[in-house]
């Protein structure tokens, strides 16, 4: 912003995901910066997890009270019901992604999206039909593309990053 505005005081710099430790059936992220819901209250929102079978469930996230104020909103508990042994998390990952954590609480300064995980793509509801995988076997080849393009496309763009 300082090159383009000429001012120093605008912050665009979003936080860092630092590390993801599976912990107790849930995954602990902690973050470079602290981050709040945009509203500074609400539930946070756009988290998903998942098992080492790859299918994500949406998650709750807390955060990890801390008496150090440093240390603060840095340090979140992902969890799902659904999940009992999570190996990757997922913060705003879809194709209209909806997630509520800004950094530092500016409304102008959102956590961008992430992923811990390189789980290709799966269908996430899996068919009560038995027919079901044969009845559509080209929708799914077709959703497997376009994720597997759409990944690729996230991935340059992040190798592109200094």
């Amino acid at each position: 912003m300082t090159k383009v505005y000429g001012k120093d005081v605008i912050e665009w710099e979003t936080a860092a995901l630092v590390s993801a430790v599976p912990e107790e059936g849930k995954m602990v992220l902690t973050f470079d910066k602290p981050l709040q819901p945009d509203d500074f209250g609400s539930e946070i929102e756009g988290f998903s997890i998942a098992d080492s079978t790859g299918a994500f469930y949406m998650a709750e996230a807390i955060p990890v009270p801390s008496k150090d104020r440093d240390e603060q909103n840095r340090k979140f508990q992902i969890s799902s019901p659904l999940v009992k042994a999570p190996v990757a998390v997922r913060y705003a990952w879809a194709r209209a992604p909806m997630g509520n954590l800004k950094v530092n609480g500016l409304p102008w300064l959102p956590l961008q999206s992430f992923r811990t995980d390189r789980i290709d793509f799966s269908p996430e509801v899996a068919h009560q039909d038995p027919e079901g995988p044969a009845k559509n076997s080209a929708a799914i080849k077709g959703l497997k593309a376009e994720a597997a393009a759409a990944l690729k496309t996230r991935l340059e763009v992040v190798s592109r990053k200094p």
